[in-house]
């Protein structure tokens, strides 16, 4: 039994080893890939003390198009570097995403169980399975030094999700993180607002009182306007890109568009003179007019929009090719057959999570679970009902992780 718990010993160090010797290197090796120039541009603009977040671009429309969190935590201004600043706060932002990941198991015991199981027992396979693509998933490494969000998302879904796993709501303290955490995301990513719909459902049904209710709720919004003051000038900045994309995922090319590259801004090129507007300034366009756009496509063929949000909903969470390839060649490498390899099995724990959740009882029943679900269909609908980016479900892979070791640690401890 001894050399069992040993061997295990052995393997889940030589584990995190492996995936912190990846990390490393690629945050020091890599060059950094600009995959949203954009933010990288947006960047520079902040490094300047005297910056004007309005004025970053000519022109009056598209000034505020695009949302200021990314740009604004990388922007250099401790280190007076976007690049040094890129590769330290996204590579300890996937160090967070494992340390919380663990620190819930390590208080609880539950990593000692996991060391002293038999190698072949199902639930040691489970867990190991789980870690493995905890500290192995090539998104989380290869996104270390992309100027994309990707890393930032992640590591808020942790933070919010591990809350909810552990009933957050007992602790004042844990609830003033929820909230900055939840403040900071929606800079980040606008779409992410609506989780605050799941919080208020999730705090209803674990009550708790109705300070603590707005503990969480004034945390979210002065985390937000402070965010956004320093930021952009504005208390209330709202990017105005939220009708661009609605329109580009719902028009009579996004099928076609997320069919070749994943994505269907790429429609926009013909969606925007089928609707009878000029292209040459899509950030003219006002939302009201991208909505109108999207009902026309709705109202014109009806089945084409069903088809295409259906394969929307396969395209973020099923579809078993990321564009690895566009995402390697950037870097300068070719990986051949593992690149391969990697676009066929990425997707496969998302297969098992959704087969567990419809089969399984027991696995859909369990807290974490549960509430995992609702996280996901919460924080994804925006993106199911606009353009579903890749870049979008990645961070959910989190959840599958957490919910899935959450549920196997308590049969484990039973």
């Amino acid at each position: 039994m001894k050399k069992i718990k040993l061997a295990n010993l052995i393997t889940f160090i030589f584990l995190i080893l492996v995936s912190l010797t990846i990390s490393i290197y690629i945050t020091i090796f890599f060059p950094i890939i600009e995959v949203q120039p954009v933010y990288y541009e947006m960047a520079k603009s902040i490094m300047n003390p005297n910056h004007n977040f309005s004025e970053y671009y000519d022109g009056p429309h598209i000034r505020k198009f695009y949302t200021f969190g990314y740009p604004a935590l990388i922007s250099g201004y401790f280190f007076n570097s976007i690049d040094l600043t890129i590769r330290i706060v996204q590579f300890l932002s996937l160090m967070l995403i494992w340390v919380i990941t663990f620190y819930n198991y390590y208080l609880s015991n539950k990593i000692t169980l996991f060391l002293n199981t038999k190698s072949l027992d199902i639930n040691f396979l489970w867990i190991f399975f789980w870690l493995s693509f905890l500290f192995l998933h090539p998104y989380f490494h290869l996104n270390l030094t992309r100027v994309t969000d990707t890393t930032l998302a992640t590591l808020c879904i942790t933070i919010l999700f591990w809350l909810v796993v552990i009933k957050f709501n007992s602790s004042n303290f844990y609830l003033l993180i929820g909230g900055i955490t939840l403040g900071l995301f929606i800079g980040i990513r606008p779409n992410s607002i609506i989780l605050g719909i799941f919080f208020i459902f999730f705090l209803y049904k674990n009550p708790i009182n109705k300070f603590q209710y707005l503990i969480f709720l004034i945390t979210t919004f002065l985390t937000y306007i402070i965010f956004s003051k320093i930021i952009t000038g504005d208390l209330l900045f709202w990017p105005t890109q939220g009708g661009y994309t609605l329109f580009a995922g719902n028009n009579p090319f996004s099928y076609d568009a997320f069919k070749e590259v994943y994505n269907s801004e790429k429609s926009i090129e013909k969606a925007i003179p089928w609707c009878g507007l000029n292209y040459n300034d899509v950030y003219s366009i006002t939302t009201i007019e991208y909505i109108n756009c999207s009902l026309k496509f709705l109202f014109n063929d009806f089945f084409g929009f069903c088809k295409n949000f259906i394969f929307k909903i396969y395209n973020l969470f099923f579809r078993p090719n990321y564009n690895l390839n566009t995402l390697i060649s950037s870097a300068g490498i070719n990986l051949g057959f593992i690149e391969i390899f990697f676009k066929g099995i990425i997707v496969i724990p998302a297969y098992i999570w959704w087969l567990m959740y419809i089969f399984n009882s027991k696995f859909r029943n369990n807290f974490s679970v549960k509430f995992g679900a609702l996280f996901i269909l919460a924080y994804c609908s925006i993106s199911i009902i606009t353009l579903t980016d890749p870049r979008h479900s990645l961070p959910i892979d989190i959840i599958y992780i957490i919910s899935s070791l959450n549920y196997r640690f308590g049969l484990l401890d039973r």
